[in-house]
């Protein structure tokens, strides 16, 4: 089969910085695609028996799985060379690949775990107090009611739908006071990285948009409504939408003005501006 004429799949949670990532290079690189989304914890075992684990991103190829944001972009790299998202000097591809390896291994999580934290407050004090029932604040909840509250908020979905999902678990959702406190020094030392690292051309690597600046401005995505922020980029979300809880407005008010995240905004106008329109 040819390659190009396969139709892509890909598996994917609605909302998510790693799914998104690859949202964007398929769109960087104009590649059509049809979306299969689930409802986070419903997701598992179909995962498990496409791609032999459980993590979205997966995008479906014909015949060939892969698995993972890094190892879809690769692919993506082989089936349309261009544009690139690899640089083509040697040096230059080793350091875009090391600032996505080192992102994915650290900011994504760490950006994603600020998000948890703000959702978990804002259903918590949504939510009727009934007796016996331990408050999330930042150290989490073992109400499962409150789990599939907080699940359908960030995963885009209807309350019963996540409801039926059953047994919910938050990949490094907000377990303790320590870990999102970790998780806020990451994102400060990240967005500070990143305001240091930009070139003259507004990149990272090069002068052109590579996989290091899809990764580091895709990544930070939970920080930042960009649906909100589309009608009035300059202003970073100053137009946020009325619907978003409080404390997840609020830790994106936090961040909204430095100038990592007004670098982010202008990723998605230059290079996929459909995405921030």
């Amino acid at each position: 089969m040819n390659k190009r004429a396969e139709v892509l799949l890909l598996h994917q949670f609605r909302t998510s910085p790693f799914n998104e990532k690859v949202r964007w290079a398929l769109a960087f690189k104009d590649l059509p695609y049809q979306q299969v989304s689930y409802v986070p914890g419903a997701h598992r075992e179909a995962l498990r028996r496409l791609s032999g684990q459980t993590a979205t991103p997966v995008v479906q190829a014909g015949t060939r799985v892969i698995a993972g944001s890094a190892a879809i972009i690769e692919f993506l790299e082989r089936l349309r060379p261009a544009p690139a998202l690899y640089p083509a000097h040697v040096t230059d591809r080793s350091r875009a690949l090391e600032v996505q390896r080192s992102w994915d291994l650290q900011m994504g999580p760490a950006a994603r775990t600020l998000l948890f934290a703000a959702a978990a407050i804002a259903m918590d004090s949504a939510a009727p107090r009934t007796p016996g029932r331990t408050p999330s604040r930042l150290d989490g909840t073992r109400d499962r009611q409150h789990y599939w509250t907080v699940v359908a908020f960030l995963g885009g979905v209807d309350a019963t739908q996540a409801a039926q999902a059953g047994d919910v678990y938050w990949p490094d959702g907000p377990d303790q006071p320590a870990k999102v406190v970790a998780a806020r020094d990451a994102v400060s030392r990240g967005l500070d990285w990143l305001a240091a690292s930009i070139n003259a051309d507004h990149q990272l690597i090069t002068a052109a948009f590579t996989v290091a600046d899809l990764t580091c401005a895709a990544l930070l995505t939970p920080l930042i409504d960009l649906d909100a922020a589309g009608a009035d980029l300059d202003a970073a979300g100053a137009a946020a939408d009325a619907a978003t809880p409080e404390p997840v407005r609020a830790l994106r008010v936090h961040y909204r003005e430095h100038p990592a995240v007004q670098w982010v905004l202008g990723q998605y106008r230059r290079h996929w501006p459909e995405r921030a329109t």
